[in-house]
């Protein structure tokens, strides 16, 4: 692994501990401002993903061809600028036809669109700067505008709401810092790339450059809009529809229990060479190997760390005195099955993506994406199910994209990612939640210690009986080096 993805993944894991800190014992203290927040940057980061119109994915793919032609100056400074004058003109254009569209709903957009599409605009520049710095293999700086920083702006926010009790200082704050934050990115990607300010348009009347960003940005706003709906339309529908406490409330809840997914990041990155390695050179039955042992590791792991999170939380919760966040068992356990599924299914995203079937992904992006947003609309603002209704169309967009994927890679590649070894944690997580439910322990300090010694305890007898974590070859391995 190089000394950039080392970096990279060290300030991604520091990004989550400051998050998940942050959401226990300061987020959680201010549900209704810290639903605010989390509605305005969900609903910036689906627009983004079109405001951006697929720019930041052209340039990596047209890097050496721009590159090779001398127009990559010019079509950064470009890119920047149109996205900014675009942002700028459908601001405006919302803004005039606001009274308009109010009738139609959507309040809290319209209340918060002065905060919203400065983000946008934000998120968008962000994503183009963070394209071209890539193609110089540097992401470990910009990881911390992308990881870090964020965290940091949210609780320096939300330390100031607390303090003045001013939720429109508290947002334009968040707004002022992030815009520092792109500001002091932009520098350093100005510095480390030699970019230089450029503004000719020759690229444009080159006939191959044009419809090549013609044709590639117009497949990438596809692609990222969809996933974006598939990701961020539950809680922008929750924060339209309901009180934007309650979407304080799903955030928390979504924050802690996605610590699950921890795993999957790291595995996912670390295991894209091999795959390739397996496709490249038609090694099917190892790939199917390594399949199914990355997916039974994760499966393991994501569990564990589900039980820990599931059965601990209204306890934990309880001895802080958040009565708000107590109570929602059910809803934990289907956002947890929901995550799990994607630990199950491993890496076949990656095996997909590295395949020369890579198309058929946006297929199952959209699919999922029309069946989430169908979904979302019937049990979050018809049927008004609140955060029980984004749990639901979140478990089940994941149960369809990865069952797509699932399906795809068995039937084309006579792959799969299930093993024996996998019945033992599945009857170990059913009997752990029915036990948790039914076992009365009226000191809540007592139940979080015995019960987390238990699941230790008892994931500990599956690995040394079934040898899913090698810990011994660990420790060998570590002694040697």
């Amino acid at each position: 692994m190089s000394s950039q993805a080392i970096k990279y993944s060290f300030i991604s894991y520091i990004g989550y501990i400051i998050g998940i800190i942050s959401t226990i014992f300061l987020y959680s203290s201010e549900l209704e401002f810290y639903g605010t927040l989390r509605y305005i940057l969900a609903t910036s980061l689906l627009l983004s993903s079109f405001f951006s119109l697929g720019l930041n994915a052209t340039i990596i793919k047209l890097y050496n061809e721009l590159t090779n032609k001398g127009f990559i100056n010019s079509f950064i400074c470009l890119s920047l600028i149109v996205i900014i004058v675009f942002i700028s003109l459908n601001y405006f254009t919302f803004d005039l036809l606001k009274e308009f569209f109010f009738t139609f709903g959507g309040a809290n957009f319209w209340n918060y669109m002065n905060f919203i599409f400065p983000i946008i605009c934000l998120y968008s520049l962000n994503s183009v700067i963070y394209s071209f710095l890539a193609n110089f293999y540097i992401t470990a700086i910009p990881n911390i505008f992308d990881s870090l920083l964020p965290k940091v702006n949210m609780i320096i926010s939300f330390i100031y709401f607390l303090y003045y009790k001013d939720a429109c200082g508290a947002l334009l704050l968040f707004v002022i810092l992030s815009f520092i934050s792109t500001v002091i990115l932009f520098l350093f990607m100005k510095k480390k790339t030699g970019l230089s300010f450029d503004f000719n348009v020759n690229f444009w009347k080159d006939n191959s450059i044009r419809k090549e960003v013609i044709s590639f940005s117009s497949f990438s706003i596809l692609n990222s809009f969809l996933y974006a709906i598939i990701t961020q339309i539950g809680m922008v529908m929750l924060g339209e529809s309901n009180d934007l406490k309650i979407n304080g409330i799903y955030a928390v809840i979504y924050s802690i229990i996605g610590l699950i997914n921890i795993p999957l990041l790291a595995v996912s990155k670390s295991s894209t060479p091999l795959i390739s390695d397996f496709i490249d050179n038609e090694n099917i039955r190892d790939l199917n190997s390594f399949y199914k042992k990355t997916s039974l590791s994760l499966f393991f792991i994501g569990s564990f760390l589900f039980l820990i999170i599931a059965t601990n939380f209204d306890s934990f919760f309880s001895i802080l005195n958040k009565g708000e966040l107590v109570g929602h068992f059910n809803i934990i356990c289907i956002l947890g099955l929901a995550l799990m599924i994607d630990l199950l299914t491993g890496i076949n995203s990656n095996i997909i993506n590295r395949s020369k079937h890579y198309k058929i992904n946006t297929a199952f992006i959209i699919i999922t994406a029309l069946i989430s947003l169908t979904v979302s609309f019937l049990l979050i603002i018809y049927y008004k199910l609140g955060i029980m209704g984004v749990a639901i169309s979140t478990f089940i967009s994941m149960l369809v994209f990865n069952g797509l994927k699932l399906f795809f890679n068995y039937k084309f590649l006579k792959i799969h990612p299930f093993s024996k070894k996998m019945l033992p944690i599945l009857i170990s997580i059913i009997l752990v939640l029915f036990v948790s439910q039914n076992f009365i322990f009226f000191n809540k300090f007592y139940f979080l210690f015995i019960n987390s010694i238990s699941i230790i305890f008892l994931y500990g007898i599956i690995n040394y009986c079934y040898k899913i974590i090698p810990i011994k070859d660990i420790y060998k391995f570590n002694n040697k080096t």
